[in-house]
């Protein structure tokens, strides 16, 4: 997908499908506070947030070389296509272990089936 739009907030600049993942993952993670056990927020919010840590980590995997010869390359840019594929894996691993510890309701395997 080829981005056309950017947001600049002072110094940062964000395309505009990245603002748009934030704000959808804050309506669902709102969505999912509101109408459902304080559990199933925390356990998408676990998820999202290590959904995005190995997105932007995935480049260590993708492009070790360039990382090792600019650090700071981590911050500027992800793994691509490749890192979102690493990132759902990984969370959706996350989700799977943590939901077979917990005692789910039928209403609660609706709302995560929903958010997943």
């Amino acid at each position: 997908m080829i981005n056309t739009e950017w947001y600049s907030i002072r110094t940062l600049t964000l395309p505009a499908t990245a603002v748009a993942l934030l704000i959808t993952f804050f309506i669902v993670w709102l969505i999912l506070r509101l109408q459902f056990s304080k559990k199933w927020s925390e356990l998408y919010s676990d998820a999202i947030f290590t959904f995005i840590i190995v997105w932007k980590l995935s480049l260590l995997v993708t492009d070790f070389k360039t990382v090792v010869n600019n650090p700071i390359t981590l911050l500027y840019f992800n793994g691509g296509t490749m890192g979102v594929l690493l990132g759902v894996i990984v969370a959706s691993l996350q989700i799977w272990r943590k939901r077979q510890s917990l005692q789910l309701e039928e209403q609660e395997m609706i709302a995560g089936s929903w958010a997943t």
